[in-house]
């Protein structure tokens, strides 16, 4: 970041350090912003294509394959669900296995992955399997 701020020529018109040196942390900071940003959009426009291409490959497994929404829902979200927790593991090993230190919480993660998210994915398809 010296770098930054010596390179703009500032430190040499008379700017005291300090001040060459916010700035040039000014625009170090300016430049990381706008990379997040454009990051932020090509995750979501990724995001979007990956659940439509998702739909396709639903579709054509339970048209042509044969396979049920009830087999193949719960495969994909147990991918999906070792996926994230192995990338959250690797980032931050510490804070991702806090909650299940404790008992209570523990307890709670576990409930709500049963009922809430057990039972919106069987009401959603096993309304699917029936026609509705």
């Amino acid at each position: 970041m010296i770098r930054v701020a010596r390179q703009s020529g500032r430190l040499r018109r008379g700017i005291g350090y300090q001040e060459g040196w916010k700035q040039g942390i000014m625009k170090v900071q300016a430049w990381t912003d706008r990379h997040k940003y454009l990051l932020g959009a090509v995750l979501s426009v990724s995001g979007g294509a990956m659940w439509g291409v998702s739909g396709t490959c639903g579709q054509f497994l339970f048209t042509r394959k044969g396979l049920s929404c009830l087999w193949l829902t719960p495969i994909r979200l147990f991918l999906a669900g070792i996926l994230l927790l192995a990338w959250c593991f690797c980032k931050d090993f510490k804070t991702s296995v806090q909650p299940w230190k404790n008992k209570r919480d523990c307890m709670d993660l576990f409930l709500y992955g049963l009922a809430d998210r057990g039972g919106d994915f069987y009401g959603c398809c096993g309304g699917q399997s029936a026609g509705l």
